[in-house]
């Protein structure tokens, strides 16, 4: 660009040595060289229009539109700051997003997916580190560099959170054909999670929403599940119609979440199109132990005496630090064991029982001599009694049926913990069942308990005796009395133990209920390597039936043959990769598809493949993972961030990088253009000016004045303090008062100090012994009014009989009572007695019962009256 005479003019005309615009001129060609974008002309005036000056812009925010958001666009830069401030136009936001815009790239008023990316990491790196420090402040309340502080903040997570919700909405009304919702109560709290599989065969597990509830109404449920709908469908009606129609509901087994979602299944408006209502599996195996261990009295005496009763040892030893320490110096000596301390007891869930009854076998040894150290050290405390109590109820067949009872609890554990896998194979379901009934009966009815397990490992250690003290004299445990009529004696109780949990196998998991008729799609090791036989055939044709019955859309000869054609394929799959028969099936159905749909139709196969991979995982282990989730949340947050934060936690991860980009569209709606005070500072470390007339600086400005004051002694402020006040406080008599008090109060603290030897002995005056000694006089006194006062409360509150008085009037339900005492005043009309003498004073007659609530008065009976004529204190 070529010097104007506008130009040429300003350069004769100028005697100003800091003028901008010929720095600018004298380094024109330099300037335009490294930034080809600049421009220079005369703008208009924003206070006068008719006006105009002179100011460098920026042809790409000019070509861009960027008029409102960039000064370079709109009236021209003065050159405020000097060439610094075009350099800071050339990286600042505007410029960046006018190159974004004339290169055709979508440009959002709204942080970047790098900026929510990062957001995501320090959010989980400060929320982490919190948590593991046992804080539970807001981990909201921090700062990122370059992205901003707590508000922003909390936006950012607000768009994380809407943008999960968004994603995983346009899955549940466009894509998904089958879906699940899992729903558990804790503490007050709702929570709604779900599993659902499309077409495709595409599975997306997640969470739905969360509500405080009231307590316990069956109803506050409906609402509060009607409600975590709603919020996830943003409101609107036709997306809950559409959600609305699940095909499994998923619940613990109480009584009012189940009645809760049967009245939904009932209700139109609700999940009327519902086919299966379940109880939470894991809760039903659970249900293995404590059922029949309840059932069976020579059990749940054992159980419950040794290990979860509140004053059994292991309680006792649980929450006993002493005992605890004693108990792993015993394990450390007899077990070479340096690590553990007690028997991890934990009440709340009964499966959780086998750590403790396992590790009391395992350490029976250092468990009955930390019994024995409790019973000699702590004698006559409540640890020593229970201890004494222990010693002496252990006997050969009670140790060797709690290690029985430990081989049991283990069995239903490993099955406990398969399901409380969030995405369990429900194929594998029956087969799993079938393989605990199977090992459960062989230790069991078989007697292979013997021989492996902790009653092995319970009559290796009986064989060797064991002999303690106890109050009722010496006692022994093992040795010779180990026999095999004992174990044969012990093991009856464990066969009523394997009938009990038969029954109960039955009960919870019933072989008719879709669930099991989920396993004609297991690939275990054990039905890959068979053919289908006529039983087999048998087996799949009864379930087929049962699958198609539930969905008209299958045709069931169809589905059959389609199952049979397409079986091999998925075995070769699940053999070669090893992995659950949802995804076998999945790869086997996608890559026949991909071949020839005419050859190998897989329609109707799809279908209930479809269902069988929104069905894993059909339990509430996924709801309780969000309330361990739930714990680390601020108990400062709202409701709505709270339920957001949890969706982010939840399905961040899962979702993955789409979840940043739909954030930055959602911040773009809510909240516009984010401020450039997040961006790094150029004068850091510069104190920017403040304003003067705010509270703060006036207070700052106060102390700072007053901070300029000297020091004075006190006794100099007190001495003119009151010269100066001398007349006001002649004539107050509240200010003399409160001077006297003051003054009694300094004169007891003296005498405090001179009874606690603190005084030097210039401080003491000739007559404190005397005074002291009145002090302390007087401080008895008021000790001993103030115990007479307290006894006498006492005696006022505390329960005693009514006394008949010589001025009380008495009315007796018989006439010859009155003649045995005579020294009572006695009174026919029921409105004139204060006592009413009955023969049942728990039911005395109507008319006394009236006048009582009428006008009030004291029932007593014959006896009673007795005691008042003999003087004698009646009982109560």
């Amino acid at each position: 660009m070529e010097l104007t005479e506008a130009h040429i003019q300003h350069v004769k005309s100028c005697n100003d040595d800091s003028c901008f615009r010929c720095l600018y001129l004298r380094n024109m060609k330099l300037w335009r060289k490294r930034m080809p974008w600049l421009i220079d002309q005369m703008w208009k005036h924003p206070a006068d229009e008719n006006k105009l000056v002179w100011g460098l812009g920026c042809q790409l925010c000019i070509k861009a539109g960027l008029t409102t958001s960039s000064t370079f666009a709109s009236m021209g830069f003065d050159g405020s700051g000097g060439f610094s401030g075009v350099l800071r136009h050339a990286k600042s936001k505007a410029h960046e997003k006018a190159q974004k815009v004339l290169h055709g790239e979508d440009v959002l008023d709204a942080p970047s997916k790098d900026d929510f990316a990062k957001f995501m990491q320090e959010r989980l790196l400060v929320r982490n580190m919190l948590f593991s420090r046992g804080k539970m402040r807001s981990s909201l309340n921090f700062h990122i560099p370059g992205l901003g502080g707590r508000k922003k903040m909390t936006q950012m997570q607000r768009c994380v959170g809407m943008a999960c919700d968004t994603i995983d909405l346009v899955f549940l009304l466009e894509k998904s054909s089958s879906i699940v919702l899992h729903q558990d109560v804790s503490k007050g709290l709702l929570v709604v999670t779900f599993s659902a599989c499309s077409e495709s065969l595409e599975v997306v597990r997640g969470f739905l929403g969360c509500c405080p509830i009231p307590p316990a109404e069956m109803e506050s449920l409906q609402k509060c599940t009607r409600d975590i709908l709603r919020t996830a469908c943003a409101g609107n009606q036709a997306y809950f119609d559409v959600i609305r129609k699940k095909e499994v509901l998923v619940a613990d087994a109480a009584a009012d979440e189940q009645l809760a979602l049967r009245l939904m299944r009932a209700d139109s408006t609700m999940f009327e199109p519902t086919k299966m209502v379940v109880k939470d599996p894991t809760h039903c195996v659970r249900r293995f132990l404590s059922r029949p261990f309840a059932a069976i009295p020579e059990i749940h005496e054992v159980h419950s005496t040794l290990i979860t009763r509140g004053d059994s040892m292991t309680c006792t030893l649980q929450f006993s630090d002493v005992l605890g320490s004693a108990f792993a110096e015993f394990c450390k000596k007899m077990h070479d064991n340096k690590r553990v301390r007690n028997l991890q007891f934990r009440k709340h869930r009964f499966d959780s029982c086998q750590r403790p009854t396992g590790r009391f076998v395992l350490y029976a040894k250092a468990f009955i001599s930390t019994a024995i150290f409790a019973s000699t050290h702590r004698k006559g405390e409540r640890d020593g009694t229970r201890a004494e109590q222990f010693l002496q109820y252990i006997s050969e067949k009670r140790l060797l049926l709690l290690s029985m009872l430990a081989d049991a609890s283990d069995e239903v554990s490993i099955l406990v913990r398969f399901l409380d896998q969030g995405d369990w194979d429900m194929a594998s379901l029956l087969a799993e069942i079938q393989q605990f009934v199977s090992r459960v009966s062989s230790l069991f009815l078989d007697g292979q308990c013997r021989h492996s397990g902790y009653c092995e490992y319970m009559l290796q250690t009986l064989r060797t005796p064991t002999a303690f003290l106890t109050a009722s004299g010496p006692r022994s445990i093992g040795g010779d009395r180990m026999t095999d009529a004992l174990f044969q004696e012990t093991l009856q109780e464990m066969h009523a133990w394997v009938a009990l949990l038969t029954h109960t196998v039955e009960a919870e998991f019933p072989g008719f209920s879709l669930m099991c008729a989920m396993s004609i799609f297991n690939l275990n090791a054990r039905s890959r390597d068979s053919e289908v036989g006529q039983e087999g055939m048998a087996y799949i044709r009864d379930a087929a039936h049962r699958l198609c019955a539930a969905f008209p859309e299958v045709n069931e000869e169809n589905f059959i043959h389609e199952f049979l054609d397409i079986r091999p394929i998925a075995m070769h799959h699940s053999k070669l990769a090893s992995v659950n028969s949802f995804e076998s099936w999945r790869q086997a159905i996608r890559q026949v598809s991909r071949r020839s749909s005419t050859s190998h139709p897989t329609d109707n196969l799809s279908k209930l493949v479809m269902r069988l991979g929104a069905w894993d995982g059909c339990a509430t282990s996924g709801v309780e993972r969000v309330f361990a989730k739930l714990r680390k949340c601020e108990r400062c947050l709202s409701d709505q961030n709270k339920r957001l934060e949890l969706k982010m936690l939840w399905d961040c991860d899962r979702i993955g990088p789409e979840v940043f980009s739909t954030a930055s569209t959602i911040w773009a709606q809510l909240y516009g253009a984010p401020r450039n005070g997040a961006t790094s500072r150029l004068d850091t470390g510069v104190k920017r000016k403040r304003d003067s007339t705010t509270e703060t600086a006036f207070i700052a400005r106060r102390r700072a004045a007053v901070a300029s004051a000297g020091s004075k002694s006190l006794s100099d402020v007190k001495e003119r303090a009151a010269c100066a006040a001398s007349d006001l406080i002649d004539a107050s008599d509240s200010i003399q008062q409160e001077i006297t008090f003051q003054q009694q109060k300094q004169f007891k603290n003296k005498i405090q100090g001179f009874l606690d030897g603190v005084l030097l002995q210039s401080e003491i005056p000739e007559d404190m012994q005397e005074t002291a000694q009145a002090f302390l006089e007087a401080q008895d006194l008021a000790d001993k009014k103030r115990d007479r006062t307290k006894l006498n409360q006492c005696e006022k509150l505390s329960r005693s009989t009514p006394q008949i008085q010589s001025v009380h009037k008495v009315w007796v339900q018989d006439e010859a009572w009155a003649e045995d005492f005579k020294r009572f005043i006695y009174t026919a009309e029921v409105t004139e007695a204060l006592f009413f003498v009955v023969k049942d004073p728990a039911t005395p007659p109507p008319t006394i019962h009236w006048t009582l609530v009428l006008q009030g008065g004291f029932v007593i009976d014959y006896t009673h009256l007795q005691y008042q004529a003999q003087g004698r204190p009646a009982r109560v």
